[in-house]
C-alpha cells in the first residue's frame, strides 16, 4: 500500500520510512521514482537550455539519490530511428563509459548524443554532426561535459 500511495504522488519510499528502523530493510531493493526536469532541448541546428520551470517527468532511476538525473528533448527527426522527435532522453551527470551513449555538450555551445566506444565517439544523428564530428575523445578539452544516457521516454 505504501508503495502504491508513493508512486502516486511521486514520492520516494525510501525517504518515507527512513528512521522507522523496522521498515527500512523492506525497501532497500526499491528503485525510487524521480522528478526529472528536462533541461535541453536538442535539434540538428542547436542546442538550447530549456526554462528554469521547464517540464516535469517521472522516472525510476536505479541510482545513488547523490547523482543528479536530467532530461532533454529531442526538438526534430535528427536522430531517428534511436530517437525521435518529442521524446525525452534521460541523463545521468555520470562519466559515460565505451559501450555507453552520451549526451555531450561542447564548450562553444554544440552538442550531440554520441555512441561512446573505445577509442572514438560515433555519432547518433543520421546526418554529419558538427557538435561531435571532429572530436575523438570524452577527454576532448573542447567538450565542457560527457553524460551518459540511462533510458527514454516519451
Amino acid at each position: 500500500m505504501i508503495i502504491q500511495i508513493c508512486s502516486e504522488l511521486g514520492v520516494n519510499p525510501k525517504g518515507l520510512v527512513k528512521g522507522i528502523k523496522f521498515f527500512e530493510p523492506f525497501f532497500d531493493h526499491i528503485v525510487s521514482t524521480r522528478a526529472v526536469q528536462v533541461r535541453y532541448l536538442v535539434g540538428a541546428s542547436k542546442t538550447r537550455k530549456k526554462a528554469v520551470t521547464g517540464e516535469f517527468i517521472h522516472y525510476h532511476a536505479a541510482l545513488k539519490d547523490d547523482v543528479d538525473v536530467y532530461a532533454i528533448e529531442v526538438a526534430d527527426d535528427v536522430y531517428e530511428p534511436r530517437y525521435f522527435k518529442n521524446e525525452k532522453v534521460i541523463v545521468a551527470a555520470m562519466e559515460p563509459v565505451a559501450g555507453d551513449e552520451a549526451f555531450i555538450m561542447r564548450t562553444d555551445g554544440k552538442s550531440c548524443i554520441t555512441k561512446v566506444t573505445e577509442d572514438n565517439l560515433v555519432c547518433l544523428k543520421r546526418i554529419s554532426c558538427v557538435g561531435c564530428e571532429p572530436l575523438t575523445s570524452i577527454d576532448d578539452s573542447r567538450i565542457e561535459f560527457a553524460h551518459k544516457v540511462i533510458g527514454m521516454s516519451k
